[in-house]
């Protein structure tokens, strides 16, 4: 039929589809998606396009927390799996991202297999290699099940219709052409006779025979979706072997061989360790002689494992020990020799920290654990924030749980029984824990001295009327914790945007690090690392004050504001020393921001402001604030030219707010911003603070800072100079001194350098190591001054696409137009 053959406009449909789904890999007419619709008037077509690689990481644990809070879910990919794209007369495009592609190739869905096949409209180049032997897959056992499975669908509306309708045989017939040769194509023609001698159908019973798998084919794509995600977060050349990424250096003894010991038994090969501690009574100060030892331990899977199709494992138990068989041991009973280690993803572990559950979040708050990370330093950073009321109520669950196990057990009770002290002990401890929380307070989890004795006191065998007497003490004290709650200011829920964008921002900044141990093993001993103290109460003083800038109106003698108000903030992150690695006791938070203005205003006869820059001073628990805002167009252009800044601030790990737009725009920096251009910045960038700040002052009056000022674009542009580049630079100055590979002695001197917080901001002598290790690079102005080195650069790319990209970011952001408003 025509219908399903015929497009009026193939070149209008094409530029139609590139507006709406950038990075487009191919796209094809699809007249079984009509046939699955039953609705042969539209035409259909399938699409498949690359979503930024950070849509798709954690996205489980995205449904997961939006689900818990009883929100519509729109993760991508996950559950609206297939989406669809109105076009008006043009059609309608049902389109996948390359990671639901490579699930519905192994579902066997027929739209998914033909889309490679010759005649398609359009096939980005990178791909069309996939192309070579891919006509066996329209032979494969999956694909020939889902042909014949529609056709069973057929064939049962028939048989309640009684009679056949002309687009049941039309359907049928279309079906049998889908099929390669063979029994299973023939029976579907027998069906077709049937249908349309009007005779009444019968069961619809086909076998499908045995058939290649087209497993190598399959291979080829999931590799290639893979390699296309890695190659925009730079995990490509990573090895996925045995123990790549696994180092746990111990911060407390003991620590190291216990992870061992449990990734041992439980054959983790690519896991990479963030913390390990001695839970249970132990971690609260109240164990005994009889108690076992309870370990509680949190990992990260590889970036890459979590981009796979199949799913990784998000959590494991693991039991040993002299005492056999305790699993089933009674409540309470002697446990001494017994270990028992529980560990999670950090994904995992990030959902039961949104559910509020008590035994997560103290973890956050527990002292010193055996083993430790900078990432679980990140996370610790935001532990108030899942302080919340859905935290209170699991508290008081929790408590609920154990009283009514203490009341149906009450009547069991013969004399002295040693289970309700053990009860009574877990109650009061989340109890006395809920009280400070209640107040504002953080949770203690090891009990100071006064209250460990009360209860160690109650872990004793005692009668049926002291248990009773202490429940009532209990409930009384709950009450007063709920009229507490009556004028709480705790949050209802804990701050999903900050936490899912640090989970990324982990993700990501991990994926593609040199050396593995420089955020997954941090020792405890040291203080640099990205972005240690960005606290919570940070964010929140950063998010307010880009909620008063969207508010603000005109201040018309505020000239160098002026035209810069009532304006939407897109993207804001924080670009300093704060995550450079070199903050001290008085760094400012240095937000940069993306904005765009009130539709109206991009109509007015005087063009509108391209930036804006606002500064606060320092409030009690946050510091001083400066927010420097570049409008969308001039942002683009700034990337376009190859400047650094926009494009370190779209790389930073702290990311205050994010509607979508930034990683737009980081993998548009990916694909079409050139390494050369932006080189060449970082290095004259770095000539120029050096030869300023630090060659031109006198002995004893360098601001010691320069050097990071320095050092920093110095080490970028060092990095990527190396063969074994993938990817930009990290924005840290200690991953940079690991992937420049700079000597012994210079990065002991950086580290000396940044370590030493109370003298970084004050002027001191020269550093000659540095100085020495500069001027090698850089030269020295006016006595052989040396050209940035030269690296290959693709070029960035016609204008016009960058117009392109531009010009659908403002068509997504305004929508329309005439309203005059957002």
């Amino acid at each position: 039929s025509s219908k399903f053959l015929m497009t009026s406009s193939p070149s209008r449909l094409l530029a139609a589809v590139h507006a709406q789904l950038p990075s487009l890999v191919a796209l094809r007419e699809e007249p079984f998606l009509a046939v699955l619709s039953a609705d042969v008037s539209v035409t259909t077509y399938f699409a498949i396009r690359q979503t930024p690689v950070e849509d798709r990481l954690d996205d489980a644990v995205s449904e997961e927390v939006q689900k818990l809070r009883g929100e519509h879910i729109s993760v991508r990919g996950v559950k609206q799996p297939q989406q669809v794209l109105d076009l008006g007369e043009l059609g309608h495009v049902h389109w996948v991202d390359t990671f639901e592609w490579t699930r519905q190739l192994r579902r066997g869905a027929p739209p998914a297999y033909r889309a490679l096949l010759p005649g398609a409209m359009y096939i980005a180049p990178s791909w069309r290699p996939l192309q070579k032997g891919w006509e066996e897959f329209i032979g494969t056992k999956g694909y020939v099940t889902a042909v014949l499975g529609r056709v069973r669908g057929v064939v049962e509306a028939a048989r309640k219709r009684k009679t056949p309708s002309d687009q049941i045989v039309h359907t049928l017939v279309f079906l049998s052409q889908q099929l390669p040769g063979g029994p299973e194509a023939n029976a579907v023609e027998s069906l077709v006779a049937l249908a349309r001698s009007g005779e009444p159908m019968p069961e619809v019973s086909i076998a499908v025979g045995s058939r290649d798998a087209a497993a190598t084919t399959l291979r080829r794509v999931e590799e290639k979706v893979l390699a296309e995600a890695s190659a925009e977060i730079g995990l490509v050349g990573r090895s996925a072997g045995p123990g790549r990424g696994s180092g746990t250096p111990a911060t407390r003894s003991g620590g190291e061989e216990l992870w061992a010991t449990f990734r041992r038994a439980q054959n983790i090969r690519y896991s990479s360790l963030c913390y390990v501690a001695q839970t249970g009574s132990a971690m609260y100060g109240v164990a005994t002689p009889q108690s076992d030892r309870d370990y509680s331990a949190v990992y990260l899977e590889p970036t890459r494992s979590l981009l796979a199709p199949h799913l990784c494992d998000t959590g494991f138990q693991w039991a040993g020990g002299s005492v056999q068989d305790h699993a089933d041991m009674p409540f309470g009973s002697d446990k001494a020799g017994v270990v028992e280690m529980s560990a999670r993803e950090l994904g995992d572990f990030v959902v039961e920290l949104f559910k509020g559950n008590p035994r997560n979040i103290e973890l956050l708050f527990a002292p010193t654990p055996l083993v430790s990370s900078q990432i679980w330093s990140e996370l610790v950073a935001l532990r108030r924030s899942f302080l919340t009321q859905r935290c209170v109520s699991q508290y008081l669950g929790f408590i609920a749980d154990r009283l009514g196990k203490i009341e149906k057990k009450h009547a069991q009770f013969e004399g002295e029984r040693v289970e309700p002290s053990k009860l009574l002990y877990h109650a009061y401890h989340k109890l006395l824990d809920l009280e400070r929380v209640v107040r504002g307070q953080d949770p203690l989890v090891l009990l100071p001295e006064e209250e460990r004795d009360f209860v160690l006191g109650i872990r004793r065998p005692m009668l049926q009327e002291e248990v009773a007497e202490h429940r009532q003490n209990i409930l009384v004290r709950i009450e007063a914790v709920k009229d507490l709650m009556k004028s709480s200011t705790l949050a209802k829920e804990a701050d999903f945007d900050a936490v899912i964008h640090w989970l990324r921002s982990v993700r990501v900044r991990c994926s593609s690090l040199l050396d593995p141990h420089n955020l997954l093993a941090v020792k405890q001993e040291s203080s640099i690392g990205i972005s240690p103290d960005v606290t919570p109460a940070i964010i929140a003083a950063v998010k307010a004050r880009l909620d008063e800038i969207q508010q603000e109106t005109a201040v018309p003698e505020m000239d160098e504001v002026a035209g810069a108000f009532g304006v939407k903030i897109l993207f804001a992150s924080e670009r300093s020393s704060r995550v450079f690695g070199s903050s001290h006791a008085e760094s400012d938070c240095d937000v940069k921001a993306i904005f765009v203005h009130p539709p109206n205003r991009y109509h007015a006869l005087s063009p509108p402001a391209t930036a804006f820059r606002r500064k606060y001073a320092a409030t009690p628990g946050a510091p001083g604030i400066e927010i420097q805002g570049w409008e969308l167009k001039q942002a683009v252009e700034l990337l376009y030219r190859g400047n650094p800044a926009p494009l370190e601030a779209l790389r930073s790990p702290v990311v205050y707010k994010d509607t979508g737009v930034g990683c737009r725009l980081r993998q548009l920096a990916v694909t079409h911003c050139d390494p050369s251009v932006v080189a060449r910045a970082w290095w004259s960038h770095a000539s120029g603070n050096y030869q300023k700040y630090i060659k031109a002052k006198a002995p004893g009056e360098v601001v010691q800072k320069s050097y990071g000022h320095v050092l920093r674009p110095l080490l970028c542009v060092l990095t990527l100079k190396k063969e074994d580049c993938q990817g930009w630079p990290k924005l840290d100055l200690p991953t940079l001194l690991n992937s420049a590979a700079v000597s012994d002695k210079v990065r002991d001197e950086t580290l000396s350098l940044l370590s030493n917080a109370t003298k970084i901001c004050s002027a001191g002598p020269h550093r000659p190591v540095l100085d020495e290790f500069i001027e090698a690079h850089l030269g020295v102005k006016g006595h052989g001054q040396k050209p940035c080195p030269a690296l290959p650069g693709h070029g960035r790319g016609v204008e016009e696409i960058w117009d392109q990209h531009l010009q659908a970011l403002m068509m997504d952001i305004m929508g329309d137009s005439r309203a005059g408003k957002f």
